[in-house]
């Protein structure tokens, strides 16, 4: 059997609905089936605590990622619209600007990843420091380590996934070497380990 292109968009959009994000949309709706710009504005204070952002700001938003015509003419957003906002770079959760550090720790968002090295679960699950790696370079900053004794000393091993065991002394050098390649927020204890590396290659040199 064959699917003409009307239906294969239905079985996608059915294949990717996520029905949370028809919650949000219908709790800051004014209409329930879309919002406007007044109505965008109201979710991005409440729920991304973006204060400063605009009503003709909104109204850009809507023109940019909005797919429908009579959306963008007749300003305003529709589901398909608000999910590709919603995973669009204008939504982006890091600052692109220099971190305000002075805030406490739950005044952020912290990009977590929870099964973090983990691929091809749930049928056949694996576990490898490229996976860890990944993440990483994905700007991951909270991922999880599930660590026990193995035989030849502490391994990591997701055993709810059913995984292969690594000790975890190279899942460590992975993260050693990845976690700060892709972001500017190095700890101090690190910037200074990496200057002590420097000069010791450079003595080296000479």
């Amino acid at each position: 059997p064959t699917l003409s292109l009307e239906k294969l968009k239905t079985f996608f959009k059915q294949m990717v609905n996520r029905p949370e994000v028809h919650v949000v949309l219908a709790r800051y709706a004014t209409n329930n089936d879309y919002l406007s710009p007044e109505d965008l504005q109201l979710f991005l204070h409440a729920e991304q605590r973006e204060y400063n952002i605009s009503v003709e700001e909104c109204a850009k938003l809507i023109e940019k990622y909005e797919p429908t015509t009579d959306g963008r003419i007749n300003m305003y957003m529709t589901v398909d619209g608000f999910s590709s906002f919603l995973m669009s770079s204008d939504n982006y959760p890091y600052m692109k600007k220099k971190l305000d550090d002075t805030h406490p720790l739950t005044s952020y968002y912290v990009k977590t990843t929870y099964c973090s090295g983990v691929s091809g679960w749930p049928d056949t699950p694996l576990l490898t420091t490229e996976n860890y790696e990944t993440v990483l370079k994905n700007n991951f900053r909270c991922i999880r380590l599930e660590v026990w004794d193995g035989v030849d000393g502490p391994c990591v091993w997701h055993r709810k996934e059913s995984t292969n065991r690594i000790p975890l002394t190279t899942i460590l050098e992975t993260i050693n070497q990845h976690a700060f390649r892709e972001s500017e927020y190095v700890p101090d204890t690190v910037k200074e380990r990496k200057k002590e590396r420097k000069k010791e290659r450079e003595r080296e040199r000479e």
